[in-house]
């Protein structure tokens, strides 16, 4: 079980690091428009 509990992430920290992915792949986005 402890192993199990390492190997997967919480909710929170899921939905965290997806939201954190998301503003950077829209950053990334604004800066392809931006460039040409």
């Amino acid at each position: 079980m402890v192993g199990l509990n390492k190997c997967n992430f919480s909710e929170r920290e899921l939905i965290s690091f997806n939201q954190k992915s998301l503003t950077i792949n829209r950053k990334l986005k604004i800066n392809q428009y931006a460039e040409g």
